[in-house]
C-alpha cells in the first residue's frame, strides 16, 4: 500500500480495528479478500462533498466569469463521479476496545473485532500495483473532522474529499483504506451521468489481502458464549490464522 502526499497516515504502530458480525468475518476468512464499500453507500450523504466555505468560492468564481483553479476544478468536478467510484475500507483507531464500536456494528452477540496495526495492514494488502488493473493503488489516511459550515479542505486532490468528515463523527476516529475504479478502454470516466455511474459501479469491491498479517487479535463480543468464543478460534485456525480468539475485555468482572 503506496503512500499519499494529500493523506496524513497513521503511524506504523497505530492500533486499528474492525469490528462485524460473524458472517462478514467468515467472509473475510474464507475469500482472503479486504472487502471495501463504494463511498456513496456508506451512509452519509456528505460523502465527497464540499465545505460551505469551499463552495462559495467556487460560486462567486463562476459568477464573476473567473476561471475555477485547477486545483478547484479536481475536487469540485470529479467530487461527485468519485462517490461512485471510490471504494472505502473503514478502521477504528484505538489502543484500546471501543465499548460504542460493539454496540454501533457489532450489536449482536455473535460479534467479532479483528485487531491490527497500521504497518500489519501495509504488508498484508498487495506491494506491488498491475498497470493493466482498472483500480488505483490503495491509499490510507486518517480521516479529519470539520464544521462544514466554516471550516474548509484543500482542493488539489479529488480523494480529498473522503478523507473529512463532520464533527458529529468524531467518535469513529477513522482511518479509510481507499481507491478508485475506472473501467478500462473509457475514453473520458469523468464524464459519464451520475445515475448510469450508480447502476453501473459495483456496489462493493474487494482487494486480496494476507489474512496471517493482517489478524493480530481476534475479540468476540463481550456479550456472547464460551461456545461462541471456541467456534471463532477453531474456524480462525482452520483458514491459518493462528491467534487465540479472545473474550471482550469489556466482559471483565469489576472487583469492589
Amino acid at each position: 500500500m503506496q503512500s499519499h502526499p494529500a493523506f496524513e497516515p497513521p503511524a506504523d504502530n497505530s492500533h486499528l480495528w474492525r469490528y462485524m458480525d460473524f458472517v462478514k468475518y467468515m467472509s473475510l476468512l474464507t475469500t482472503s479478500n479486504l472487502h471495501f464499500s463504494r463511498s456513496d453507500l456508506l451512509g452519509d450523504p456528505f460523502e465527497g462533498a464540499l465545505p460551505n466555505v469551499v463552495a462559495r468560492q467556487r460560486d462567486l468564481a463562476r459568477q464573476s466569469n473567473r476561471d475555477v483553479t485547477v486545483n478547484a476544478w479536481n475536487v469540485t468536478h470529479y467530487g461527485p463521479h468519485l462517490r461512485f467510484r471510490n471504494y472505502v475500507s473503514c478502521w477504528y483507531e484505538s489502543e484500546y476496545e471501543s465499548a460504542a464500536m460493539w454496540n454501533l456494528y457489532g450489536g449482536l452477540s455473535g460479534a467479532v473485532a479483528i485487531s491490527t496495526t497500521f504497518e500489519r495492514i501495509s504488508q498484508a494488502l498487495p506491494s506491488a500495483h498491475d498497470p493493466f488493473s482498472s483500480i488505483s493503488p490503495p491509499f490510507a489516511g486518517r480521516v479529519k473532522y470539520i464544521d462544514y459550515d466554516t471550516g474548509q479542505f484543500p482542493t488539489n486532490n479529488g480523494f480529498i474529499p473522503f478523507l473529512y468528515k463532520r464533527k458529529s463523527f468524531e467518535h469513529e476516529r477513522e482511518v479509510r483504506i481507499i481507491f478508485s475504479s475506472v473501467a478500462r478502454g473509457e475514453e473520458d470516466p469523468y464524464e459519464r451521468d451520475n445515475a448510469v455511474l450508480a447502476r453501473s459501479q459495483p456496489r462493493a469491491m474487494s482487494l486480496p489481502v494476507d489474512l496471517s498479517l493482517l489478524i493480530e487479535n481476534v475479540f468476540v463480543h463481550p456479550g456472547s458464549d464460551e461456545w461462541f468464543r471456541r467456534l471463532v478460534e477453531s474456524v480462525s485456525h482452520k483458514y491459518g490464522v493462528k491467534v487465540h480468539a479472545r473474550q471482550s475485555k469489556i466482559a471483565d468482572d469489576p472487583v469492589y
